[in-house]
C-alpha cells in the first residue's frame, strides 16, 4: 500500500508494485503478480491511466498553460519594443545555466526531505508530488509540474526578473525564455515516461538516463533535458559503477 494524491489534493491510498526491479531500466513487479512488467513495455498500464488523466492532470501545469503564457508574454514583449543584443544575451545566458538550474532544482527542491524548523515540520509541495512520481512513475498524473508549485515559481520568477533586469523589456524576455525552458522540460519529461520511442542518439541517452534515475539510483542522473550539470557536479556515473538503490520508489526511506 502506497499513498497517491492529486497534484494539489490530499493523499489517497492505492496499490502499487513493489519497489524492486531497480537494476538499470529493469522490470518492476506487480503487487498481485510475480510476472515482471518492464518499464519500456508497460503500455497498457499507461493507457489505462491516460483515460482517467484529463481531470486529474487539470491540477497540474500542462504544456497548454505554458504555451499560452509564452504567447501572451511574447506579444507583450513585442508591444513594449526596444529590442537589443541584450535580449539575445539574456536568452543565451538562460540556455547556459539551464543544465545547472535543472540539477539544483531537482536535487534541492524536488528531492527535499521534510525537516523540523523552530519546532514545525517543513516540507515542500513540489517535493511531496515528486515523491509520488517516484512511487508511481507510470502514472501520467505525476509527470507534470503541480499547479501550486508552478504558480509560486512563476511569481518568484516574475518578481526576480523585474527586480534584477535593467528594463521591463529584458525582464519580460527573461520570463519568456524561462517559460520556454519549462515547456521543453515538461515535453521531454512527458516523452520519457510515455510509450514514445525516438531513434535519435541524443533522445535515447535522455530516455535511458531518466529511467536509471527512477529504477537504478535516485541520487544520479538528475538532468532531464540535458546532463551537463550531472557531468560537472559528479552525478553522471557509469551504470556499472553505481549500486542499485533500495529507495528509488520511496524517497523518504533511509538508504
Amino acid at each position: 500500500m502506497h499513498w497517491q494524491a492529486g497534484c494539489s489534493g490530499s493523499p489517497q491510498p492505492t496499490q502499487l508494485g513493489s519497489s524492486g526491479g531497480a537494476s538499470g531500466t529493469g522490470p518492476q513487479t506487480s503487487s498481485t503478480s510475480t510476472t515482471p512488467i518492464p518499464w519500456a513495455s508497460a503500455r497498457s498500464h499507461r493507457r489505462r491511466n491516460s483515460r482517467a488523466a484529463p481531470s486529474r492532470i487539470g491540477s497540474c501545469v500542462t504544456a497548454h498553460s505554458l504555451a499560452f503564457g509564452i504567447v501572451v508574454l511574447a506579444g507583450l514583449r513585442v508591444h513594449v519594443g526596444g529590442f537589443s543584443w541584450w535580449d539575445l544575451a539574456v536568452l543565451a545566458g538562460l540556455v547556459a545555466i539551464e543544465p545547472f538550474s535543472e540539477w539544483l532544482i531537482h536535487v534541492n527542491l524536488l528531492h527535499f526531505r521534510p525537516r523540523r524548523v523552530l519546532g514545525l515540520e517543513l516540507d515542500l509541495h513540489m517535493a511531496k508530488a515528486h515523491r509520488m512520481h517516484h512511487q508511481a512513475p507510470h502514472d501520467p498524473h505525476w509527470w507534470f509540474i503541480p499547479k501550486l508549485s508552478g504558480v509560486i515559481g512563476f511569481v518568484v520568477l516574475a518578481v526576480g526578473a523585474w527586480l534584477l533586469a535593467p528594463t521591463i523589456g529584458l525582464a519580460i524576455t527573461a520570463v519568456v525564455g524561462t517559460l520556454c525552458a519549462g515547456l521543453t522540460y515538461e515535453w521531454i519529461h512527458y516523452l520519457c515516461h510515455s510509450s514514445y520511442r525516438a531513434k535519435g542518439r541524443w533522445y535515447k541517452a535522455i530516455w535511458k538516463h531518466h529511467r536509471l534515475h527512477h529504477f537504478k539510483n535516485e541520487h544520479y542522473w538528475m538532468g532531464v533535458t540535458m546532463h551537463l550539470g550531472d557531468r560537472v557536479l559528479g552525478t553522471m556515473k557509469d551504470v556499472k559503477d553505481v549500486e542499485t538503490s533500495p529507495t528509488c520508489r520511496n524517497l523518504l526511506d533511509k538508504d
